[in-house]
């Protein structure tokens, strides 16, 4: 927790655990809050160059981001992938203005994005994601997914803001190749 939350080429890991980032600049901060707080004033976060955050493990960790706005650029990844065979806890993305999803890693090899996936050797079910924004910005070659690649189910992708742009991005609910499960859902809730 900090007023402004910058990573730059890092690797966060928590396999099958928890991590919780808040951009907190007036107010207070509960470590074990599920929303934004109306009465907290909330700053920017910006992942880049390749930065990952990551809780994927057995069931999949849960993942929380909070604050006023949030870059994910130049191939960073947000990731909860099932792995096993516990169900998936998923991912929750929750800004007051905007998040903003741009970008390959400097090598090309990299989109940014973000994940729930189930392994290929998994039978639990995927986490959900949530993505909760005034704005949500997808582009330039990003990747969100809630896909399969095993026998458990994917999870489901719900977006709630006020305006989506998205072009030249590409929104999985796939079931890969030999994957019995089935494929994510996506839900749209825009005003």
């Amino acid at each position: 927790v900090s007023p402004r939350l910058s990573f730059d080429g890092a690797n966060l890991t928590a396999p099958n655990g928890r991590i919780v980032l808040a951009a907190v600049e007036t107010g207070s901060w509960e470590f074990d809050s599920t929303t934004l707080d109306a009465e907290t004033r909330y700053g920017d976060l910006r992942l880049s160059n390749s930065t990952s955050v990551d809780v994927s493990g057995e069931g999949g960790g849960e993942l929380f981001v909070f604050g006023r706005r949030l870059f994910l650029e130049s191939g960073s990844t947000l990731l909860s992938d099932t792995l096993g065979d516990e169900p998936g806890r998923g991912i929750v993305l929750s800004t007051t203005e905007l998040i903003d999803v741009r970008g390959l890693s400097g090598d090309g090899l990299f989109s940014s994005g973000f994940f729930a996936t189930v392994g290929p050797d998994a039978r639990g079910d995927g986490g959900d994601i949530l993505v909760e924004s005034d704005r949500l910005v997808v582009v330039d070659s990003s990747i969100l997914g809630a896909d399969t690649f095993g026998s458990g189910n994917a999870g489901t992708l719900t977006v709630r803001a006020s305006e989506v742009d998205t072009r030249n991005s590409f929104w999985s609910g796939t079931s890969f190749g030999t994957a019995t499960g089935r494929g994510g859902e996506m839900i749209f809730e825009v005003d």
